[in-house]
């Protein structure tokens, strides 16, 4: 009889202690949760506010370059009358396009709530930017190439300016790669979990 008591607090006591440690696991596993979304949040918040930052320097490029047209294709004397006024257009409404596209996107991303927000929220917003910048570019490239074209146009391209536009167009371009891989970079962040 004493052995079936004893044996009946070794079983209420290995309860107790199952309990405790079922208590502690749990308190343990809420902590690597906590732990686990701060790290996101924060490796979120990074690329978030990367991502602004790079979509702001863009439209004060832009807005610059709105600003700059105006001058350049009205005071200039080297631009052909014929080609003055639709060229100062045609740059002019890339720019804009180019600014207003930015603007959206940058304004996306900042109302991102990456603290109230699943990873599932997060991911398929930053997949929706990512898809319509990949589209701005499709769009803006044949445009830009039209808009260089018809400066060659207005400016009765000497042999000057087309060696300065192969020149500066491969510049642009190695720096146009350049910053694509930094977005491409930070929107994968945005939509990858790990």
């Amino acid at each position: 009889m004493q052995q079936y008591q004893e044996n009946i607090e070794n079983i209420e006591g290995l309860k107790e202690m199952w309990k405790e440690i079922n208590m502690r696991l749990g308190n343990l596993e809420e902590e690597n949760k906590r732990l686990a979304r701060r790290v996101m949040n924060s490796k979120y918040k990074s690329a978030k506010n990367r991502l602004i930052s790079k979509y702001c320097g863009f439209i004060v490029l832009e807005g610059f370059m709105i600003l700059v047209m105006f001058p350049f294709f009205y005071l200039n004397p080297e631009i052909n009358e014929t080609y003055r006024w639709p060229a100062f257009i045609y740059w002019t409404l890339f720019f804009l396009g180019e600014l207003i596209v930015d603007t959206y996107l940058m304004l996306k991303v900042r109302s991102m709530d990456i603290y109230n927000s699943s990873i599932q929220e997060i991911s398929e917003t930053a997949a929706a930017n990512w898809r319509i910048h990949k589209i701005a570019i499709i769009i803006g490239l044949p445009v830009a190439i039209g808009a260089v074209i018809l400066l060659a146009l207005a400016m009765e391209a000497n042999q000057y300016l087309i060696f300065g536009m192969i020149v500066g167009g491969f510049i642009g371009l190695i720096i146009g790669v350049y910053q694509l891989m930094k977005f491409m970079k930070y929107y994968h962040l945005l939509q990858s979990p790990d």
